[in-house]
Formats: structure tokens, C-alpha cells, sequence
């Protein structure tokens, strides 16, 4: 597998710090959980042990989110077009997911399940300024190498979804972020 398929991208600036405000504002209005895996669901996992954070879920559609998803689906089709051509539709909901002290996301990878399989590409879109938390680094395995997402407040990652990731821990304040993905009709090619 070529280094192209096995990297992420980044753009800065998708998201200004007053639009990170006003998105941050029309999550408070979600409805938030407990964040699951998808072996949640059978009671086959330690839970705590994979992860550890809130998140709440939105749709396309959804009142006053319709320029969030729009942005981020621009931003995602050029990054995808510039570095990996993937056959992928627009993006699926989005997750803002928010890690407090000491929560967490373990390694994992976006499209290990049947439920997700036809994801190709994920996506991270920083809405916390980097002042705002210490630790919480989104981190890659990639290629023998190990590298952090940039943190930098509208910044957004994209990154093949069978890539291994982790949300480390946050030590200090709290990392907010809008998470979702791109799937494709077909296998990954």
C-alpha cells in the first residue's frame, strides 16, 4: 500500500474562531450521551477502556446546521480530490464529540464493523482553540510513523478511514470537535 493511502491531510481555516463560537453555541442546544462503540451494543467490551467522552448527533438538515455541513462536505471533497480520489458521497451526520479531563478515544479504526464498512474517509474538524485543552491529540499510525493531526482551531483532518487512530487523553480543559465521515457505494479503491 503506497504512503498516499496510508497519510491524512489537513486544511486550515475551514471554520473561522467566530463561526468555531457559533458552532460551539448550536451544539449546546443538542441532546448529548454517552459515547458508544459499536460493540457497545452486545456488552462484549470493556467500554471505558475503548473510550471515554460526550457526544451529540446531528443531521443534515437539522435546524441552523445546514452551513456546517456544507463547509465541511466542500473542504472534505477537495482535500479527498487532492490526495486520495476515493469514490465518496457527501458526508454522513455529524458527531460533535467533547473530551473532558482524563477522557479519551483508544486506537482504533473508522470501518472495522459491518455497520461501517463502506466508510472511506473520516473527518476531524478542530472547534476548540489549542489554549482551550492540553493533551487530546488526534495521533496516526501511519507507515512505521507516528504524527499528530494539527490543532489548530477550524482546522479540519481527513484521513482514510481503515487508518489507525487515537483522541489521546485530555489532561487539562476540553477538546470539542466535529466528527463524520464520507462513504462510498462500492469497496475502497
Amino acid at each position: 500500500m503506497s504512503a498516499r493511502l496510508c497519510s491524512y491531510d489537513s486544511t486550515s481555516g475551514v471554520f473561522t474562531p467566530a463561526e468555531c463560537d457559533a458552532i460551539r453555541e448550536l451544539g449546546a442546544k443538542l441532546t448529548l450521551e454517552d459515547a458508544q462503540t459499536n460493540s457497545d451494543k452486545t456488552g462484549n467490551e470493556l467500554v471505558l477502556m475503548k473510550r471515554n467522552c460526550e457526544i451529540k448527533w446531528v443531521r443534515a438538515g437539522h435546524e441552523g446546521w445546514d452551513w456546517v455541513f456544507e463547509r465541511i462536505n466542500e473542504h472534505a471533497h477537495a482535500l479527498n480530490n487532492k490526495r486520495w480520489n476515493f469514490a465518496v458521497n457527501d458526508i454522513e451526520r455529524v458527531q460533535y464529540t467533547s473530551y473532558g479531563l482524563g477522557e479519551f478515544y483508544a486506537a482504533h479504526f473508522d470501518n472495522g464493523t459491518k455497520a461501517t464498512q463502506h466508510r472511506k474517509l473520516s473527518i476531524s474538524v478542530q472547534i476548540s482553540s489549542p489554549s482551550a485543552y492540553v493533551g487530546g491529540a488526534l495521533r496516526f499510525w501511519s507507515m512505521n510513523d507516528t504524527r499528530h493531526a494539527p490543532k489548530e482551531q477550524g482546522s479540519m483532518t481527513c484521513f482514510p478511514s481503515y487508518l489507525m487512530h487515537v483522541a489521546k487523553p485530555v489532561w487539562w480543559g476540553r477538546r470539542e470537535v466535529l466528527v463524520t465521515w464520507m462513504r462510498g457505494d462500492d469497496e475502497l479503491k
